[in-house]
């Protein structure tokens, strides 16, 4: 890349530094925070929030979305919980591994999504793909890569419903309209913070708004097991 930063450091050598940064502190532990507007009304969100391997993920979609507001998952020491609708507590769901893959929704898929972005592979394809690249510098230290790339650079993943193939993106959410065309340009940019840890990456097209928001690298605490959640198995009766 010909394109100058901060001190005439190039695009290219920025997002290798960014991507060092964050990594270091993202394998560690991390909260992302995922929104989706339509219309500039919220269409889908969810908080991911992970420490090592143990995470939880929230929905904070309006109930129209799909998943009412409110935890719907967590993963401690290799065990999976689950809202007891019941109850309104939790119950025990055994391994995360019985979850179904492909979903884009496995704890394993979440902690790789997140990885994924924090530890520059997404910064990079980006990068790679990126047209009418603009850098813009903050008042506040922070930068803006910004330009348009391929649907297909961000959602990368393929899925299926009702016989028909959907285009995924990070988290397990479904490209609408324009971006179901791997080939459709969409606008992208990339802000990392005066600490060089990348902050967000916000995808947007037609009336449509994606941002995952990265907080809390190397400092979001560990979840903890949930009290008195009650065990899935008992409940069918398939263990004493």
């Amino acid at each position: 890349f010909a394109f100058a930063s901060s001190g005439g450091e190039t695009a290219t050598a920025a997002v290798e530094r960014a991507a060092k940064v964050s990594a270091a502190s993202a394998e560690r532990s991390g909260t992302v925070v995922v929104r989706i507007t339509h219309d500039g009304e919220l269409w889908a969100g969810s908080t991911v929030r992970w420490n090592g391997s143990d995470l939880s993920v929230g929905s904070d979609a309006p109930a129209r979305a799909g998943r009412k507001p409110g935890e719907h998952l967590r993963v401690v020491d290799g065990t999976l919980y689950g809202p007891d609708p019941g109850t309104g507590g939790w119950l025990i769901q055994g391994s995360p591994k019985n979850i179904d893959p492909d979903s884009g929704t496995t704890p394993d898929e979440y902690l790789a999504a997140v990885r994924l972005d924090t530890g520059g592979v997404t910064l990079r394809r980006i990068m790679d793909g990126i047209t009418g690249l603009t850098t813009t510098h903050r008042v506040d230290g922070s930068t803006v890569y910004s330009g348009k790339v391929a649907a297909g650079v961000i959602a990368r993943e393929t899925g299926f419903k009702e016989g028909e193939s959907l285009r995924v993106l990070p988290f397990g959410y479904v490209a609408h309209d324009e971006a179901e065309d791997a080939a459709a340009p969409v606008g992208v940019a990339v802000t990392g913070g005066r600490d060089d840890v990348v902050r967000d990456v916000t995808v947007s097209w037609g009336t449509w708004v994606y941002t995952a928001t990265y907080s809390g690298l190397g400092a979001t605490p560990a979840p903890v097991a949930p009290e008195n959640a009650r065990s899935l198995l008992e409940l069918r009766g398939l263990r004493p």
